[in-house]
Parts: structure tokens; C-alpha cells; sequence
């Protein structure tokens, strides 16, 4: 792939390829192993991530642009006044 990315990145992107390539291949038993600590621990994360949206009815990801999430930003930064939980939910 053209392009400059960070190790990360360039790490994820090489498992999505090794992957792609091994089920194509026919092969459904696979280990992956990586070196990258930072990618190795987010994967991790993912796959927590995944698999609570699996138990939900429906759930959907999507990728907002800064503009869209100014609301979210200011309560972001207005958690660092709090040392309990506020959870707000809107109808």
C-alpha cells in the first residue's frame, strides 16, 4: 500500500492482509501473532467491543467528524471536575 502510516496502523493493516490471504487460502485455524504491544493490547479491546455489540439486537458504528461531537468533547473535559461516574441518557 502506498501512503506513510503509523507503526500501528501499518501493523493492523498487514494482519488484515495476512488474514485475507490465509481464509482465502482455505486455512480456518489460525494464530496471529504480533510484536506490537500497542496493537496486541487494542485488538484485545476490540474484540470486548465486538462482542458486547453482538449480544445487542442492533448496534452500528459510525465515524463522526470533530463538528459533530462538540457536545460529547465538552463532557469529556468536564469529567476531569468529577471523581464519581455521571452517565447522561437522552430520549
Amino acid at each position: 500500500m502506498h501512503g506513510f502510516f503509523d507503526v500501528e496502523v501499518a501493523e493492523a493493516m498487514a494482519m488484515r492482509f495476512a488474514l485475507r490471504t490465509t481464509i482465502k487460502a482455505g486455512f480456518w485455524n489460525i494464530v496471529v501473532e504480533t510484536d506490537c504491544c500497542k496493537l496486541f493490547f487494542d485488538l484485545k479491546i476490540l474484540g470486548d467491543i465486538y462482542y458486547l455489540a453482538s449480544v445487542c439486537n442492533s448496534c452500528s458504528f459510525s465515524h463522526v467528524k470533530i463538528e459533530g461531537k462538540k457536545v460529547a468533547h465538552i463532557f469529556a473535559k468536564s469529567s476531569k471536575l468529577y471523581d464519581y461516574m455521571l452517565v447522561y441518557i437522552e430520549e
